[in-house]
């Protein structure tokens, strides 16, 4: 793996566990999650190195240019009058300074009368009367302050037209930024246009609380690329010409100042906008980009790095799903089945864009057509629309198409940022639900797939079993910190950036409530571990914490919000008192993790017992189920279709000709996949498919014993890794992994990614 890989690869790891879905590096929660990931990653030895490398970066650059002389308040001097002040201290004419509380130097007299601050000279890079300062002044967009003072001052020209073209270098026309009202907003008009917009201000992290609904599955960057890529789509349809870096700058400009193009973390793989380089390094200055000597200008070009690069991955994913409607469109039209005036309709994926999805397919008064020129039962097609998100209709967003004779086209998409990004994520639980489904619809005979199904129901009872003592681990933690110091376990609470406190509040007082604010009343099982005489608004972290200890030490029935509570405790306790024992909850799990993993292979072994034909070959029961998971999960029943074709009462044969897997920008179909794994079919696959067992254990240390074994705790496994075995040699296509969401201390979840290899192939092939 090169730098830029495992920078990648990082950076996805941490979003996953995180809590916010997304990095934010200077956060110390975050931090801690990134020492735990390269832990677990035998990375250990160079931790502490990038760690310091983060802390540094979010130091107060200030402090390099000032040093500490004394005195009750202290004062400073400047670094490069320090050696005169040590000379003669009681003569030192220089300037002296103090430090407030946010790390910001004024300048004051001797006595202590504070001077007006130094104003810091501007480079003249951002300076509105130069050309450099003034482009970047315009790149901040109209509903910036610096821009709006430009404004006034002349420097800009208030262009609030309803032209929204300007002639490239070249004379070819380009869509300009949209005016100040319409800046940031979708132009689709569509059903679930207002909740785009309505993500677009508030961001994927207040959606929730603003609306009261959840966004659609995932964090800010799958949101970003979803709605932006359907409305730059459209910008395309105006402008087919734009190539992919004026479609980015484009995004940038317009997207860049709302609250969900804030959210946006960098892909530090994309290409970068030059005129952003240049005025990073600008900031820069003297300085370092760790350390730059015009900071704040600094922090808004990396953040406007963070939007580019999303708009790079929308821009690429746009383009491909524009070139596909297109194409559609004509073959449509060639075929006489479609009107020449057509308009493009681009869906979100949340509920009430799905909700639209309907309505339109139910209005519609012509006929409605899968991109191959198929015409769809309206029932099969809203069925297949409100499974939107799982079971037979992966997709998250949508592409509708209509034209004047109330015909309508219907395409979806699976919208991922890159190849690398997880491409199914389930529970066990679920999986023993999808298991039975596959025996059933197997050739095994009636009394086999009785027995198949026992050996299902046993080994899933026997992992549900190991998983449910992952809550009871609580339990022994619970009674151990209420014998510990209070003072430490009070000061971890106040010292939490995290989310310790707001899992005791959802506990407690229940999500509702915490969302809301109103702290007042708590449930009935509280009343008897409230302290007395408190009122439940007023009660403090500590308070809080004990109560929680108290129920579960009492038997009380626990919950994930108690559980994290108590664990997320206990891992920062022993973190600062590594002498105290019975706190290691990670230690607790690690056997019973390694025992999930080792009973999920034994599953397949025993169903192996038992054999099913497959067009003539015979493939082991339990390899047949996995390969039925790669199936579902990678989306490969597109290479079926052609020559399969969609069967009216059966709306799952609605997937293989109308779902596109678009991976900012590179397009996985079913030619593709045909291509890749050397396989025409479904059947080819199951026949040649293979699982390869491979030790890839991951731990929390790097300790071994004497025999060389690791000692450490277990916190996650690749189950399987997934090939297929064709003529042209071994094909990597993936593999399972069982890992946590939450850290080591959270439960595991199984997850499927595609290989690196595949990943190689598919750019390729796009």
């Amino acid at each position: 793996m090169n730098k830029n890989e495992f920078i990648d690869e990082l950076l996805s790891e941490l979003s996953y566990r995180s809590d916010e879905g997304y990095p934010i590096l200077t956060k110390s929660t975050h931090i801690t999650l990134i020492s735990e990931i390269l832990d677990e990653w035998d990375m250990s030895g160079i931790k502490n190195i990038l760690i310091e490398n983060l802390i540094e970066a979010d130091k107060n650059p200030d402090d390099d240019k000032y040093s500490g002389i004394g005195g009750n308040p202290s004062r400073y001097v400047k670094k490069s009058d320090y050696a005169k002040w040590q000379q003669n201290p009681d003569e030192f004419t220089g300037d002296k300074f103090d430090k407030s509380d946010n790390g910001k130097y004024s300048q004051v007299e001797d006595d202590g009368t504070k001077k007006e601050p130094e104003v810091e000279k501007k480079p003249t890079t951002f300076d509105a009367s130069t050309p450099d300062g003034l482009s970047y002044i315009k790149s901040l967009g109209p509903n910036d302050a610096a821009y709006q003072a430009a404004v006034k001052a002349g420097h800009i020209k208030d262009t609030d037209t309803d032209d929204d073209t300007e002639a490239g270098d070249d004379d070819r026309v380009l869509p300009k930024v949209m005016n100040s009202n319409e800046l940031g907003k979708v132009i689709s008009e569509t059903g679930d246009s207002d909740v785009k917009n309505k993500m677009m201000d508030v961001g994927y992290g207040g959606f929730e609380k603003e609306t009261g609904g959840k966004p659609a599955p995932g964090g800010p960057g799958s949101a970003f690329n979803e709605i932006v890529s359907g409305e730059l789509a459209l910008i395309l349809e105006k402008f087919p010409d734009m190539t992919e870096d004026e479609l980015a700058d484009y995004s940038h400009k317009r997207f860049g100042n709302t609250a969900l193009g804030r959210e946006q973390k960098e892909t530090k793989t994309l290409a970068k906008n030059p005129d952003l380089e240049k005025r990073r390094n600008a900031a820069a200055g003297t300085g370092s980009h760790t350390k730059p000597q015009f900071p704040a200008q600094h922090k808004q070009v990396e953040k406007e790095r963070g939007t580019y690069s999303k708009s790079r991955v929308a821009a690429a994913s746009a383009i491909q799903k524009h070139k596909a409607t297109q194409q559609r469109i004509k073959n449509l039209q060639s075929n006489k089945l479609f009107g020449t005036e057509t308009k493009t309709h681009p869906f979100y994926g949340a509920s009430v864009s799905i909700d639209s999805q309907v309505d339109m397919v139910t209005n519609a008064n012509g006929n409605v057509y899968l991109p191959d020129g198929t015409g769809v039962d309206k029932d099969d097609l809203i069925r297949f629309i409100k499974a939107g998100g799982g079971g037979m209709n992966p997709s998250d967003t949508a592409t509708f198409v209509t034209d004047e004779n109330g015909n309508l086209l219907v395409q979806f998409h699976s919208d991922k940022t890159k190849t690398s990004d997880i491409q199914d994520n389930s529970t066990l639980a679920f999986e023993e639900v999808n298991y039975n489904s596959y025996i059933e619809k197997s050739s095994l005979s009636d009394e086999d797939k009785v027995k198949c199904k026992e050996i299902n129901k046993d080994y899933s009872a026997r992992m549900s079993a190991i998983e449910a003592k992952y809550n009871d681990q609580s339990v022994p933690i619970a009674n151990k910190l209420l014998q510990l110091d209070k003072n430490k376990i009070s000061k971890i609470l106040d010292e939490d950036e995290g989310t310790m406190v707001q899992n005791m509040n959802d506990a407690i007082y229940g999500e509702t409530a915490r969302k809301s604010g109103d702290l007042s009343k708590i449930n009935k099982k509280w009343d008897k571990y409230l302290p007395k005489g408190a009122n439940p608004e007023d009660l403090t972290p500590l308070q809080k914490s004990e109560m929680i200890n108290k129920f579960v030490a009492d038997g009380g029935k626990l919950n994930a919000n108690m559980v994290k509570s108590i664990n997320k405790v206990a891992l920062q306790y022993q973190k600062e008192n590594p002498d105290t024992l019975g706190l290691d909850v990670k230690k607790l799990l690690s056997e019973q993790r390694t025992e999930v993993v080792k009973t999920q292979r034994e599953k397949i072994r025993k169903m192996n017992n038992f054999t099913v034909d497959v067009d003539g070959v015979s493939v082991g029961a339990g390899t047949l189920m996995e390969a039925e998971e790669n199936i579902r999960g990678f989306h490969l029943t597109m290479m079926d279709y052609p020559p399969k074709a969609y069967v009216k009462g059966d709306p799952s044969s609605i997937t293989g000709t109308s779902l596109d897997v678009n991976m900012g920008g590179v397009v996985v179909n079913g030619e593709v996949l045909r291509g890749c794994l050397d396989v025409k079919d479904t059947t080819e696959f199951k026949q040649k498919f293979k699982l390869i067992e491979e030790e890839e254990l991951t731990y929390d240390s790097e300790d071994r014993n004497e025999e060389g074994n690791r000692t450490g705790n277990v916190t996650g496994k690749k189950v399987f890794t997934y090939v297929v075995d064709t003529e042209g040699g071994r094909k990597e296509l993936g593999y399972k992994s069982y890992r946590s969401k939450e850290g080591a201390s959270g439960k595991t979840n199984n997850t499927m990614t595609y290989s690196t290899e595949m990943q190689k192939c598919f750019k390729s092939k796009s």
